[in-house]
């Protein structure tokens, strides 16, 4: 029964997203540890890091939900995810820096980014498989009922 649950995992996209976004907030609240550093600029109407932000979110859970077979390490989906979200990534690294006054703090910002980036693309995986596996668990409690 459990293979069969992974199978159905894998072969609807929008039935996984739905599931695993009810589980937990993804990307939301891991990058507002990154965000921090912008607070005074996210006060504006609609910024566009907050655009690129989102685009940057959903490329990289897209990937995960793609490039993960559970059995390779975190550290190496998180680096697929980061080649798979380069590009979506440097646009919202530059928005974000953009909003910085001097070129010392567009730097550190920059930098900042690029430095937490492995480790939240690492923490996101470990999510993402934590709540594949509540969900495997939950329908086989159903199926047990």
């Amino acid at each position: 029964m459990h293979r069969i649950f992974t199978l159905s995992f894998y072969a609807n996209p929008a039935m996984r997203v739905e599931k695993l976004m009810k589980h937990f907030a993804l990307l939301g609240p891991i990058l507002t540890v990154s965000l921090s550093v912008t607070s005074s600029a996210l006060a504006s109407d609609k910024p566009p890091q907050r655009d690129a932000l989102t685009t940057y979110s959903d490329c990289t859970l897209d990937a995960a939900l793609r490039l993960d077979d559970f059995r390779s390490d975190a550290a190496t989906i998180a680096r697929a995810i980061q080649s798979n979200c380069a590009i979506e990534f440097e646009i919202w690294k530059n928005e974000t820096a953009a909003y910085m006054t001097s070129v010392d703090d567009r730097h550190s910002v920059s930098k900042s980014l690029e430095r937490d980036q492995d480790n939240l693309l690492i923490s996101m995986v470990l999510k993402v498989r934590k709540a594949r596996d509540d969900l495997i668990a939950a329908e086989s409690t159903k199926q047990h009922q």
